[in-house]
């Protein structure tokens, strides 16, 4: 799979190959996988979604350098505020945060009762549909505001969003 992604790229080296779900062989098996392309030279750096602590511990045993996690989080989701991102931090891991703007509830334009169009997975996904959409869409009857427009404020929490914009190849280095 990683050479095929190589000649669809048209590059000799993967800057980070993403795993994005636990596969269902056995972490050691993974990992070695990995290595085993992180030492050919067609990829340079390692990274996991998905995972648990006791996913990550398991590959850390075996040895192989995990780069980076990626995991859900924004202020709607912070669970792995607790959990996986404190293990990243003492492990030298990186955290890439996946749906930092809840897929699109957290940018401040949808309107109340917001319908998706056919074919867009948020329409029937349980974030986006029934009771918890409606609580994540509810307005303060006092303010008027939107759920997402009130929780940084109640809660302490602040907006820092970065986008990357297209940079030079030599600027996506990463270190070895």
């Amino acid at each position: 799979e990683c050479d095929a992604s190589l000649r669809r790229l048209g590059v000799d080296r993967i800057d980070l190959f993403q795993l994005h779900w636990p596969a269902p062989e056995p972490i050691a098996e993974t990992a070695r996988a990995c290595d085993d392309l992180l030492k050919a030279g067609k990829i340079r750096a390692i990274g996991v979604s998905n995972f648990s602590v006791e996913q990550l511990d398991e590959w850390r045993a075996t040895g192989v350098p995990l780069h980076s996690l990626q995991a859900p989080y924004s202020i709607l989701r912070p669970a792995v505020k607790s959990t996986v991102i404190p293990w990243c931090a003492g492990h030298d891991t990186g955290v890439i945060a996946y749906s930092p703007l809840f897929r699109g509830l957290l940018f401040g334009t949808w309107p109340a009762h917001k319908t998706f169009a056919a074919g867009d997975a948020r329409g029937t996904h349980k974030d986006y549909s029934g009771p918890r959409f409606a609580r994540h869409e509810h307005r303060s009857p006092a303010s008027g505001c939107h759920i997402r427009q009130r929780l940084p404020a109640q809660r302490g929490h602040s907006f820092d969003v970065a986008v990357g914009g297209v940079r030079p190849r030599e600027a996506q280095v990463l270190p070895h």
